[in-house]
């Protein structure tokens, strides 16, 4: 475990689909509208800070999803 680094994962939110905003009411509804994401604040993206990987080809593995990976 003494070679463990410390990484961010970046991935698209979940909720939005990296948007940032998601509908609210039926697509095909005039009256519906588009309010920011609550999941991700509007950002379209979420993270994860994981400890427990030895590099970032370890970390991709498990988050194939992920959209960067960062050291910290």
């Amino acid at each position: 475990k003494g070679n463990d680094m410390r990484i961010k994962i970046i991935y698209n939110c979940h909720e939005c689909d990296g948007d940032g905003v998601v509908s609210r009411g039926h697509p095909n509804d005039p009256a519906s509208t588009n309010v920011e994401c609550h999941e991700c604040d509007g950002s379209g993206k979420g993270f994860y800070i994981e400890d427990h990987y030895g590099s970032i080809r370890d970390a991709k593995e498990d988050y194939p999803e992920a959209i960067s990976f960062t050291y910290l």
